[in-house]
This record gives structure tokens, sequence and C-alpha cells, in this order.
């Protein structure tokens, strides 16, 4: 049997919601920002908190800001291209106040080279 598995951030999340996504993201050089096409996906490097900056290294949570949708996805799948192949799930939530809270902590995003 052959399962074929979608990225869940690039091919689901970014595709359902039609609209540019940031995703708090690890360090992974195969997994990079996509910024071709009307919809982006850029990786979250790291967050700041009560003026803390935090590295994707030393959290493990996942989650993704969809723009333009006050929408918070939390995930059971990193961006990375291990877990692109692998079943995964997503839970999201449409709040003003969650989406700004989570927007404002993000503190560098990879930036878009066309």
């Amino acid at each position: 049997m052959k399962f074929n598995y979608l990225d869940m951030y690039a091919k689901i999340l970014r595709h359902r919601f039609a609209a540019s996504i940031m995703v708090w993201a690890p360090a992974d050089a195969r997994s990079k920002s996509i910024c071709r096409g009307q919809h982006k996906l850029q990786k979250i490097t790291s967050v700041q908190l009560d003026g803390v900056q935090v590295s994707r290294g030393a959290d493990s949570a996942k989650w993704a800001l969809i723009d333009g949708k006050n929408t918070v996805c939390f995930t059971t799948n990193d961006y990375t291209a291990t877990e692109k192949r692998t079943p995964g799930a997503a839970v999201c939530l449409e709040n003003a106040g969650v989406y700004n809270a989570f927007r404002a902590a993000a503190f560098n995003v990879e930036a878009c080279n066309n």
C-alpha cells in the first residue's frame, strides 16, 4: 500500500485558508520559506516573550499564523523535511487577541529573497 502525505503547512494550511502563513519552525536548511506565488510561507526563527528572545531550538511548540485571518493553528508536525512526510493534524483558532499576541511575539521572520 502506498501513502501520499501532503505538507501540513505549504500544501494544506496555506491553500485551505488561501493566505500567506508564518510558521514557528526549527532550523532545517531543506525547509525554506516559500516566497513564490500569491500566498507565501515564511519561517519564524525566534520569538520574544517579555523581553527575552527565544530560539526555536529551545521550544518544541508547533504553530503557524494565518495572515489576514486572525487565526493561529497548532499542529502535530514541525516544518521540516522529515515531518512533511508524516501524517499529522492541526487545530486552528480564529481569535484576534490570540493572533495579535503570537504575531507580536514573532521577533525574527525569515525574509523573502525574490
